[in-house]
């Protein structure tokens, strides 16, 4: 060896590679040319495949292609309310007699509901008592006179009067709540008499009735 000519003999040890080791790679002209080849050929024409499944997709939508039309639902039908007219007597009260001398007695209270258009209210509270009736049926007898449209309805009588030695027993009161109760009911229902009453109406729904 010469002065001057030192090299160094430097020995890599390389580990052999085992081939089920090794990642199978793929160049990217491969991948590309592989995705390439499932687009249409060109813009206006499509694949084979997409045209296949757009079909299959389109049987399945719920608008028809052909017609454009979409299915109609039946909608729900809802039917106006009925006309009706309901009255209750409920609470009855009894009066004492006061520095004026007025006489006891007893009141109901009458609660009319009620959609017909010639009711002005469609709720309505007001007190009656057993004399206030008996203007009712009388003014009532009155209109049926005057008015042909009432000629044929006939007002049924009230209940009778009360013997003055019971007429404020709980019990008798309650009977009488509940004839009243049935003889306005019948009254009020009456379809001539409710259409063309306006003693009616005055009874049910005004504060005082003075018929």
């Amino acid at each position: 060896m010469e002065k001057g000519d030192l090299r160094l003999k430097v020995k890599i040890h390389n580990p052999p590679i085992h081939q089920n080791n090794m990642r199978q790679f793929q160049s990217f002209s491969t991948v590309a040319k592989e995705s390439l080849s499932n687009l249409p050929d060109s813009p206006g024409k499509s694949h084979n495949n997409s045209t296949h499944n757009y079909k299959k997709n389109s049987n399945n939508s719920s608008i028809d292609k052909e017609t454009n039309t979409t299915p109609q639902h039946p909608r729900p039908s809802y039917n106006e309310a009925e006309a009706f007219i309901e009255v209750d007597i409920v609470n009855p009260h009894i009066h004492e007699s006061n520095e004026s001398h007025t006489a006891r007695y007893t009141d109901y209270e009458l609660i009319t509901r009620t959609n017909l258009p010639q009711f002005p209210r469609r709720i309505s509270h007001v007190r009656r008592r057993y004399s206030d009736f008996e203007l009712l049926r009388r003014c009532l007898q009155r209109e049926v006179t005057l008015a042909d449209r009432l000629a044929k309805v006939r007002v049924p009588s009230l209940p009778g009067k009360l013997l003055w030695q019971n007429r404020f027993d709980p019990q008798v009161i309650e009977q009488r709540r509940r004839d009243l109760e049935q003889w306005i009911r019948f009254v009020a229902g009456h379809p001539l008499i409710q259409t063309n009453s306006a003693a009616l109406i005055r009874f049910l729904q005004q504060e005082t009735f003075s018929g």
